[in-house]
């Protein structure tokens, strides 16, 4: 189960930990608590072009100040996003064991909120903090078609082929 959760969140969980990484001073991205080189935000838009490298950056400083660089806060929306139930490769008791432990998360992270800044502030941050992550799995899809249409399915690894939902039958992808 858990597997299958990882395979189909992943790009969406790499997005979320870009948030993690993210630093507002510098509009840069490092590994925290590592020495690893900051790369600059701005190079996504050249990788990407300036759309996507916009809703990125939107959505990364957007939730890095809903979560007041608490990432408590980001470790359990990570939780909310790879516990999700909407998941074509998922039985259905799979299905509702997961939409169990989604509510849960949910439910942790609006307690901690509440605790954390107050009933009224958390209510309205909170429903903030869900819309981004609905911008997160829209990017995560485009990111996952983009990567199919474009790469040679002969030099991707087998893991990436799951990931990006490549056909299996070794057909092209179809535009």
């Amino acid at each position: 189960l858990m597997v299958k959760l990882l395979k189909h969140n992943m790009m969406s969980l790499l997005q979320i930990h870009g948030v993690n990484s993210y630093n507002v001073k510098d509009n840069t991205f490092q590994q925290p608590d590592t020495d690893d080189t900051p790369f600059s935000a701005n190079s996504l838009e050249t990788v990407y072009g300036p759309e996507i490298y916009r809703l990125i950056m939107s959505i990364t400083i957007n939730l890095h100040t809903y979560c007041q660089e608490d990432m408590t806060y980001i470790k359990i929306l990570m939780l909310i996003i790879l516990f999700d139930p909407a998941n074509e490769n998922l039985i259905e008791s799979e299905k509702e064991i997961v939409k169990n432990l989604l509510n849960k998360y949910i439910s942790l992270l609006y307690s901690y909120m509440r605790e954390q800044i107050g009933y009224e502030k958390s209510s309205y941050i909170f429903k903030l903090m869900l819309f981004e992550i609905s911008r997160i799995n829209d990017l995560a899809s485009w990111f996952e078609k983009a990567v199919i249409e474009k790469s040679n399915y002969d030099y991707i690894r087998p893991l990436m082929k799951e990931i990006f939902s490549f056909p299996s039958d070794n057909t092209p992808p179809s535009s």
